[in-house]
């Protein structure tokens, strides 16, 4: 993730740079280069800024789940796995009800 984060600065600020640039270099592809660098830059840092609040909160519900079903679950395996999780824990909870009704039948 902090990766991401610099590599999204990195690309408003030198989008920036050259668009300050291009009054001296009288470019219209540094125009277009500039211009196109500020946008995916901002637009990449607010999807940044609400991916992280969904990574954060990961790290809090892979606390609870651990405590909760004694797993050793980590903030990335929720955050990037987490519908995995849930399928599996479906899976295990129908197979139970399935073992526990043909127990019950006999």
């Amino acid at each position: 993730m902090i990766l991401l984060l610099c590599g999204l600065v990195t690309l408003a600020v030198v989008g920036a740079v050259i668009l300050a640039l291009v009054s001296s270099l009288d470019s219209v592809i540094c125009v277009v280069i500039g211009m196109i660098s500020v946008v995916i830059g901002c637009i990449g840092l607010i999807v940044y800024c609400v991916l992280v609040m969904d990574y954060i909160g990961a790290e809090h519900k892979a606390r609870i789940m651990n405590r909760e079903y004694g797993t050793n679950y980590t903030q990335e395996e929720v955050f990037y796995a987490s519908s995995v999780i849930d399928t599996v824990r479906d899976l295990d909870r129908k197979r139970m009800e399935i073992n526990g009704d043909i127990l019950k039948a006999r």
